[in-house]
């Protein structure tokens, strides 16, 4: 084996995983050592590849007290994952970046222990980056802990800043992505201080006309992403989203904007839309995709009928959610209600809950729809006993499978093996 050049070694390693690769050859010699460090760089224990506890706990103890210092980039779970790093983070002196990805099958015994992880990694000075997908406490661990080398945030599932206390700022943070009631906003400013861009999916409760009157948007900020995440059509107007942009039209010269669907009235937006952008002072580039329930105006650009019968417009290419952990090819969800089917078309892995409106309100959108396939879908989850499900959900399940053609793991819980059996060929014979 010492006589084989190292370009075949390499060639070797691309049917391995990183982490087989680094366990594997850890402390063989340095020629190894030196082949496989470069493998370090990015570790993410959340990838769909079977990691157990006994990969992980070898690469903590054998790995991280020699070469923890070579990790820049890292990626775990919340929960099981993150107690295990708990009392090694010491050894990742030189950690850049860090993303924490929320199990929604996994329920936390504490959100102080999400704080105390958190107030230990944001000890490291090297950090400039985290992302992090779930927990209330999280920000308020961030404004506490956080060193001025940190200047990424991406911080999702928050919607709500009303805990945090406006004098406790970080004017360091000078990039972020987060979803948000536009309420929050104000305050949001008034705690960063110093962006200079911004990912936001926005939710609209309700009217906003007070909330925009005080709104101080920092002078820093010259880039925006903005989604409008929202089921009222009367909402959803496209001037009501102006009155939003608006706000931000002095600054930026950096938009993008994702939003719909519009009903019938504004199919003919397209003067509108253009004199819109024209107002903006500074603009250099500006991006949209939007939806709407009737065939736009032909002089929108690249107009495509969705599988839901609604339209879809915009610029090339089309513009992609804003952050790193939902992506619209790697998204993860709850199967509740109000899920859209053009959702489940970009989800990877769904989580089943024992939810009782979901079949009829669901199930009719699928299956009248024998050509549609859910090609990113490729592990389904139960959140419950599979005996506490409806039987109705488990028909939606059954549909789900079909159009899945590549569904990878189907993961059951149950305190009954018969009874899963039973379900199971319940599930699989409709």
């Amino acid at each position: 084996m010492e006589y084989l050049p190292d370009e075949l070694f390499l060639i070797i390693f691309c049917y391995l995983s990183k982490l087989d690769i680094v366990c594997t050859f850890n402390n063989l010699n340095h020629r190894f050592q030196q082949l496989t460090s470069p493998y370090l760089f990015n570790i993410d224990f959340t990838q769909k590849n079977n990691i157990n506890y006994r990969t992980i706990y070898s690469f903590i103890n054998e790995i991280l007290p020699s070469q923890g210092h070579q990790i820049r980039i890292l990626t775990l779970q919340i929960g099981q994952q993150q107690r295990l790093f708990q009392s090694h983070i010491h050894q990742l002196t030189n950690l850049t970046c860090l993303t924490l990805k929320s199990d929604e099958a996994y329920k936390l015994n504490s959100t102080d222990e999400l704080y105390q992880f958190l107030a230990n990694i944001l000890s490291l000075k090297t950090l400039n980056k985290l992302s992090i997908s779930k927990g209330r406490k999280a920000l308020k661990a961030i404004t506490t802990f956080a060193s001025r080398n940190l200047t990424h945030l991406i911080l999702l599932q928050s919607r709500d800043l009303s805990y945090l206390n406006c004098n406790s700022t970080m004017p360091f943070i000078k990039r972020l992505s987060v979803n948000l009631t536009f309420e929050t906003i104000p305050k949001l400013f008034q705690i960063m201080t110093n962006l200079k861009e911004l990912k936001l999916i926005l939710y609209i409760k309700y009217c906003f006309h007070y909330h925009c009157r005080n709104l101080k948007v920092p002078e820093t900020l010259e880039k925006l992403h903005l989604e409008f995440k929202n089921r009222s059509r009367y909402l959803y107007s496209p001037y009501r989203i102006q009155e939003i942009v608006d706000l931000f039209k002095n600054n930026l010269k950096c938009m993008t904007l994702i939003c719909g669907p519009f009903p019938n009235e504004y199919r003919k937006y397209y003067d509108e839309l253009q004199s819109f952008v024209n107002s903006f002072i500074r603009i250099e580039n500006f991006q949209y995709h939007i939806r709407t329930t009737h065939q736009p105006d032909i002089r929108f650009s690249n107009i495509k009928k969705c599988f839901d019968s609604y339209f879809c417009f915009g610029t090339f290419p089309q513009s992609n959610i804003c952050d790193s952990i939902s992506s619209r090819t790697t998204s993860e969800f709850s199967l509740w209600p109000d899920r859209t089917p053009e959702e489940l078309l970009t989800c990877s892995k769904l989580y089943i809950t024992r939810n009782r409106h979901l079949p009829s309100i669901l199930l009719s959108k699928f299956e009248s729809r024998n050509d549609l396939r859910l090609l990113n879908l490729n592990e389904i989850r139960f959140h419950h006993n599979i005996e506490d499900i409806p039987s109705t959900t488990l028909q939606l399940l059954s549909k789900l499978i079909t159009l899945s053609p590549n569904l990878q793991t189907l993961f059951i819980m149950s305190s009954c093996t018969q009874k899963m059996i039973q379900y199971l060929k319940q599930i699989f014979s409709n």
